[in-house]
């Protein structure tokens, strides 16, 4: 009888047989593994069409290069998710980097497999959930994926779940899974019915002090009211990213018929936008406030140099709107010149230096 065969006698040779091994796995062959797993789950034919369709066209096109990016627009189901993944991780193509579902109609299950997908394919850096009947239910069993995600690959780095009615429950339940995050750089809730609410406070808390590289959060078009933004506020007075640049707070009914105590959440609102040096960009368009409320902010813009963006209520004067255009101008004066300064610091200091070693 034949002894069974020695490994690889240089070092790291196994190593690199497994990852050639890899690389040779084709888009034709993942077709093939969907198929196979869709066979075996009994997913209907019009359930994997859309899926199937998206991999013939790669196939049968070169000129779109290879697949990185898997953008479903049609009506699927959950097991027709659960075969993707299947498929992916059976198969261990590393080429997909994106996966988007939108108007899927995927639901919770479809978001376990989803989840499952990030939790153990490495490669993955981006999921997109938008208007797929999304619920508080399907953010709990997300959020154990990006834990593990973020325990193991780190490579998550955008999360978009818009137009989901997941309300404050469910972002709550996202920010649990964001504990600790070195990975996630973008969040999007836009279009989520998420409320003013405590739930809703503690997960913009948990978010903004979780969540170490965060550069974007868009919450556009929801329901955050005046008090809705204390989880803002606080979450900014702990942030732990040095690098967020961007939020989207636009239509949330903020400052709508103030009640006591909503202006000094405001006042506070503006201090913790003007504390965050790298915050550069705030939608705040859609909401409601007046002239008095206008000129909080006007007052924070004047010392904040940092921000060269604040969209403004449509409901505000003409004059007041001008105001806010020529200072956000006015910035990109000062940045320049601070710029202009940095510039020849650094030159001086190099000069200096030359002359030193000439000495």
């Amino acid at each position: 009888m034949g002894g069974k065969k020695k490994k690889g006698g240089k070092k790291g040779g196994t190593k690199k047989n497994a990852e050639s091994a890899i690389e040779e796995v084709t888009l034709d062959q993942l077709q093939t593994a969907f198929k196979k797993e869709c066979k075996s789950l009994n997913v209907p034919q019009n359930a994997s069409q859309a899926i199937n369709e998206i991999f013939q066209s790669y196939l049968e096109d070169e000129e779109k290069g290879t697949l990185s990016q898997l953008c479903i627009a049609a009506q699927i189901n959950a097991t027709a998710v659960e075969a993707l993944f299947n498929s992916i991780y059976k198969s261990k193509y590393i080429k997909l980097k994106c996966i988007c579902f939108w108007r899927a109609n995927i639901g919770d299950d479809g978001a376990k497999a989803a989840g499952d997908i990030i939790a153990n394919i490495p490669t993955i850096q981006k999921l997109e959930i938008r208007d797929s009947a999304l619920s508080m239910i399907g953010c709990e069993l997300l959020a154990k994926s990006i834990l593990i995600n973020n325990r193991t690959t780190k490579s998550l780095v955008t999360l978009r779940l818009d137009f989901n009615r997941i309300g404050s429950e469910g972002l709550l339940q996202i920010a649990h899974g964001l504990l600790h995050n070195r990975c996630i750089k973008r969040l999007s809730f836009s279009f989520c019915a998420i409320y003013g609410d405590k739930h809703s406070n503690d997960a913009l808390h948990k978010i903004l002090s979780n969540c170490f590289l965060l550069e974007e959060l868009n919450l556009e078009n929801n329901n955050l009211g005046t008090k809705g933004c204390i989880g803002l506020i606080t979450g900014l007075q702990n942030i732990i990213s040095t690098t967020l640049n961007e939020i989207n707070i636009s239509s949330n009914q903020i400052g709508q018929d103030l009640r006591e105590g909503d202006v000094q959440i405001l006042h506070g609102l503006a201090q913790q936008f003007k504390a965050c040096k790298s915050l550069k960009k705030i939608s705040f368009h859609g909401n409601f406030f007046g002239e008095k409320i206008a000129d909080v902010f006007l007052m924070m813009l004047s010392g904040a140099e940092h921000i060269s963006k604040f969209t403004v209520p449509h409901t505000l004067p003409p004059m007041v709107v001008t105001a806010f255009s020529k200072t956000l101008e006015s910035h990109k004066g000062s940045t320049t010149k601070a710029k202009g300064k940095k510039g020849k610091a650094g030159k001086s200091k190099k000069s200096k230096k030359k002359s030193k070693k000439k000495k």
